[in-house]
């Protein structure tokens, strides 16, 4: 069995998103998976009629039983929190974690486009923040990172000095390492870095190809995080977790029902070649 992952975020009930995906996408990499949902959804965040079930009971009662089994952890991995009693669960189970050397991922899920996903609240930002604090490696949008910075989430584009003060004010909050995706600077889409161990921001041009799908951040994060695991240096890990998500959407780009996400389980052959 390969190392293990613990994955806290939501379960969705419609498509390849969220836990599924992720799950997906690390076996594939043949890491073993222990899922911890946050909430159950009925389908993503950007829809507008969305049931949930927040899960904070079981979250902090599933972090005391793994801790019993004694199990070694390489990583945890985080994604969307419903509460603020979620929060301070996964914060001390990340905190513990880390003092036992699993490394840190956290994807701070809270919205996109330049506002807040319909039903997150406001609250989730500060939630965020002190969860950030404890990464050693954080995966926001652009309108995630713009809302931890303080800075205004609407822009569609920034400048070459915001790109930088972005950066500075989420190293600020005492993030590790860092991949901003989702960006627009100076007239160009990229993913903007910045690599700890190195110290050394960077920014990785995106070949655009104007179609949404559901998921593609779970999908983009789970690469990531696998490939770092492997002891691939950070910006190649991000720079194959890119490549491989925009070849799912190019070839899955005429699918009809955008929200059920990218068929992962028709792409086990490409999925394979990361390993």
């Amino acid at each position: 069995m390969g190392k293990r992952i613990v994955l806290v975020n939501d379960l969705c009930s419609y498509g390849t998103v969220s836990l599924t995906a992720m799950d997906a996408v690390l076996s594939r990499m043949g890491y073993a998976t222990s899922l911890v949902p946050t909430a159950l959804v009925s389908s993503t965040f950007n829809r507008e009629e969305v049931a949930v079930l927040e899960t904070g009971s079981y979250v902090r009662d599933a972090f005391s039983a793994l801790d019993r089994l004694g199990v070694e952890f390489a990583a945890v991995a985080t994604g969307y929190i419903a509460t603020e009693d979620e929060a301070h669960s996964i914060a001390d189970f990340c905190r513990k974690k880390a003092e036992e050397g699993a490394a840190i991922f956290v994807d701070p899920i809270m919205g996109d486009n330049g506002s807040l996903y319909h039903g997150v609240d406001s609250g989730s930002v500060e939630r965020m923040r002190k969860l950030v604090a404890l990464s050693d490696y954080a995966v926001p949008n652009a309108t995630e990172a713009c809302l931890l910075a303080g800075m205004d989430p609407s822009k569609e584009e920034l400048t070459e000095k915001e790109a930088e003060e972005l950066v500075a004010r989420l190293r600020e909050l005492d993030a590790g390492s860092l991949a901003i995706t989702s960006c627009r600077v100076e007239g160009a889409d990229c993913v903007l870095g910045y690599d700890r161990q190195q110290d050394r921001i960077f920014r990785l041009a995106i070949d655009y190809i104007p179609c949404y799908f559901a998921g593609t951040g779970d999908i983009f994060s789970s690469v990531m995080l696998g490939k770092v695991l492997y002891g691939t240096p950070f910006e190649e890990a991000v720079r194959t977790a890119m490549d491989l998500v925009r070849t799912l959407i190019w070839r899955h780009k005429d699918q009809e029902d955008v929200f059920l996400g990218l068929p992962l389980e028709e792409e086990n052959e490409l999925l394979g070649s990361l390993a």
